[in-house]
């Protein structure tokens, strides 16, 4: 009897031992470990599923990273950062992420075939010196951002990313100082598991809008470059004769793939304009193209006109009235924060919420705004910070405008919640427009303005309606002015630079002594009598 229990004793071990024992490999040799808390694994993979020019194809520079397919890009930016129902959402580890984090992970992915946050990681500064393509950097801190490492300088690390520079905007080539990331309060690096191939599967491409071009002398043309490269690239113009054509670059387009080259005609006579485009990291030419000038003697005058809504530019603070009061421009609720950087977040602005917007200001390049609202447990409210599109579409030119009658403004632009009122003749500043109504900051007769919406139709401004040439040096134009107002024409050079303002009495003016091919710009001021405050027209830009 004793020596049976024994045998049973011995088969009860072995069964537990059995039990305890890992189960035996699957045919490639692969099993997936217990993930403890606090412990991070390296993933094992037999290859790279796509190179650095494979990203780059599939994300190309200058699309957005929205849409709701992770796998897809769009032309235009997030409507909002007020939620992240328009960002794309990497989502292939089980968790989320989104915008520059979650397009970080996304390429880490599409590149290896495994999450990045199954990588192993590290907080050592000193390992900065260590990082190469496929590395994810990433700083939690102020100002929060991640990056994709897609090459290393000596003192440079050259990144793919999104969400800088434009809500969820695709761009590749950033150089970052390694002196920069090592100064990182809250800095955390994935580490890929061997290097990402940045191996050109691309071929250096220029292409030309148009290869051969005529113009007359003083006149210019536009010819639109297209680039398609594998790494970071630079491009250069050159002239086989400066007297005969010139050219100089325009700014990018919002593609990115594409610059526009304003060629001059200096002097009749035939030029050739040169397009090298160079590799950034060595200088080495890839490629080239030609452009055949000819250029014409010119016997009429040339002018060429264009109408810009605005010279201001989107993204400037001091372009908002403060203090202003209102509401959040769509009826969703709106992330708040308790510091400048946006670090705590302490709750949400909602719908009803009125709040006071008491500054504006630039945070990690986007326009933030410090704010006085209802909060619960503070009966005089609670200063917060948010983003500035909540109250306002930031994207938008914001330009002057003048009440011509007395209107009704609203909450949002709905024409449902009655909010205020604007006099005839008000000054405001038009910062959006939604179907046939527009946001105004409108000012208020006990000092300060509010925000809110009324009728586009209710409000005018001073135009220029038509420029013509007069002479090869002058322009005649045919103006609306403001009335009750003080209505100046201001002249500015190519440069921005005001170089005349002239009081205008009519609505005939010329004006002389202009040098032809000479870029200029022409609008109307008009400071009205009431006090309300100074309105523009659009802007003519002129080339005579």
């Amino acid at each position: 009897m004793k020596t049976r229990k024994q045998l049973v004793s011995l088969l009860l071990v072995f069964c537990i031992m059995l039990a305890l024992a890992p189960a035996a490999a699957a045919a490639d040799s692969t099993y997936t470990p217990a993930v403890m808390p606090n412990q991070v694994f390296t993933s094992s993979f037999t290859s790279i599923r796509m190179t650095l020019p494979q990203l780059q194809e599939k994300f190309p520079e200058g699309r957005y990273w929205n849409g709701g397919n992770v796998d897809a890009t769009t032309g235009a930016p997030c409507p909002s950062h007020a939620n992240t129902n328009t960002c794309n959402c990497f989502t292939s580890d089980g968790k989320r992420a989104w915008q520059c984090y979650g397009f970080a992970l996304k390429l880490g992915y599409d590149a290896y075939g495994t999450s990045p946050r199954s990588w192993s990681t590290t907080t050592d500064k000193s390992y900065v010196d260590s990082l190469k393509p496929g590395d994810i950097v990433d700083n939690s801190g102020n100002p929060y951002h991640t990056v994709f490492v897609i090459g290393v300088t000596d003192t440079d690390v050259i990144v793919g990313e999104c969400n800088y520079g434009g809500r969820c905007l695709i761009r590749w080539g950033r150089h970052i100082p390694k002196a920069t990331i090592r100064n990182y309060g809250t800095l955390k690096i994935y580490i890929a598991p061997t290097t990402l191939p940045t191996g050109s599967s691309v071929t250096p491409e220029i292409t030309l809008s148009q290869s051969s071009v005529s113009l007359p002398a003083g006149g210019s043309a536009t010819v639109t470059v297209g680039t398609k490269s594998p790494g970071t690239i630079y491009l250069k113009a050159y002239t086989s004769n400066a007297n005969v054509c010139g050219g100089s670059w325009g700014s990018w387009n919002s593609t990115g793939t594409q610059r526009p080259l304003t060629l001059s005609g200096n002097a009749p006579g035939a030029a050739t304009i040169s397009v090298y485009m160079y590799d950034a990291n060595n200088d080495a030419q890839l490629t080239a193209q030609t452009i055949s000038v000819q250029v014409s003697a010119n016997s009429s005058p040339q002018l060429r006109v264009e109408t810009l809504t605005t010279l201001n530019r989107a993204g400037t603070a001091s372009l908002y009235p403060t203090v202003f009061k209102g509401y959040l421009r769509s009826a969703e609720k709106y992330d708040a924060y308790g510091d400048r950087s946006g670090g705590e977040h302490i709750g949400r602005i909602y719908v009803n919420d009125e709040f006071r917007v008491q500054s504006v200001y630039t945070n990690g390049g986007e326009l933030w705004m410090s704010a006085l609202c209802p909060w619960d447990g503070y009966p005089s409210g609670r200063t917060i910070y948010a983003r500035l599109d909540g109250a306002l579409d930031t994207a938008f030119a914001p330009y002057t405008a003048i009440a011509a009658s007395s209107a009704t403004v609203y909450t949002r632009p709905d024409g449902q919640t009655r909010y205020g009122s604007l006099g005839g003749g008000d000054a405001v500043t038009v910062v959006g427009q939604s179907g046939g109504y527009v946001q105004v900051i409108y000012p208020l007769i006990a000092g300060g303005y509010k925000i809110g919406w009324c009728d586009a139709g209710a409000l005018s401004r001073p135009d220029i309606a038509s420029v013509t040439a007069a002479s090869a040096t002058s322009v005649k134009l045919q103006c609306s002015l403001a009335a009750n107002a003080a209505n100046h024409l201001v002249i500015l050079n190519g440069n921005m630079q005001e170089v005349a303002r002239k009081a205008v009495g009519g609505s005939a003016l010329t004006i002389s002594k202009l040098t032809p091919g000479n870029t200029y710009y022409l609008y109307l001021e008009s400071e009205l009598s009431n006090g309300t405050g100074t309105v523009t027209s659009a802007v003519k830009k002129i080339i005579l």
